[in-house]
């Protein structure tokens, strides 16, 4: 699957994979046009040409070829590897970035400082949660699971929500689900504890 020859074809074939969007992959693949109608026009002719679209296809398949157990597949033989020529240091990396996709170990991430989600209503703190998610999902990021610490960070906030309308502070129970969490989709808190439990 060679790149096209044309590098400017293939930056803006490896762009619009990526963005989706005709006019932003043609102006940053290194076209210029004078508005936004004619960057689509040109962006559209391009994505209508053979050549692209064969080279759509290889990306999209390659991409296609990046799952879970591949990863894992390869970690494995690294590890291995590093294993049989006694280098412990290469296994051990190998091991936790298993460990990473399997979901045995998340990273996380404070966001924010202590207080702030309790002077936001639950509006703000949706659109709070709806910015980070997207930001946990970014183009170019292998997402294997579904961002833990979003997760966590929406259920942290809504649960701050709840207990603002009902004057003391609901605590949820977080499963390891191995579901996205959409930010509208946030269960209910499910315990009550007394606020002087915090």
């Amino acid at each position: 699957m060679p790149a096209l020859r044309n590098p400017r074809r293939e930056r803006f074939a490896r762009h619009y994979y990526k963005l989706g969007i005709g006019r932003h992959a043609y102006r940053a693949a290194g076209y210029s046009a004078e508005g936004d109608h004619v960057a689509d026009a040109n962006a559209s002719r391009l994505i209508r040409c053979d050549e692209v679209q064969r080279r759509l296809r290889e990306i999209a398949d390659m991409t296609d070829k990046v799952t879970e157990a591949t990863l894992l597949a390869e970690l494995e033989e690294a590890r291995q590897g590093a294993l049989e020529a006694q280098q412990h240091g290469p296994a051990v990396q190998a091991t936790m970035g298993k460990a990473r996709i399997t979901g045995h170990i998340v990273d996380r991430k404070e966001v924010g400082k202590p207080g702030d989600f309790e002077n936001m209503d639950e509006q703000q703190l949706r659109a709070f949660i709806a910015k980070h998610m997207a930001a946990s999902h970014a183009p170019g990021v292998i997402d294997h699971e579904p961002s833990y610490a979003s997760r966590d960070i929406a259920q942290t906030a809504l649960a701050i929500a709840d207990s603002k309308q009902d004057g003391e502070c609901e605590l949820s129970v977080v499963e390891n689900a191995p579901s996205p969490v959409d930010a509208a989709d946030v269960p209910a808190p499910t315990h009550k504890a007394p606020r002087s439990a915090q």
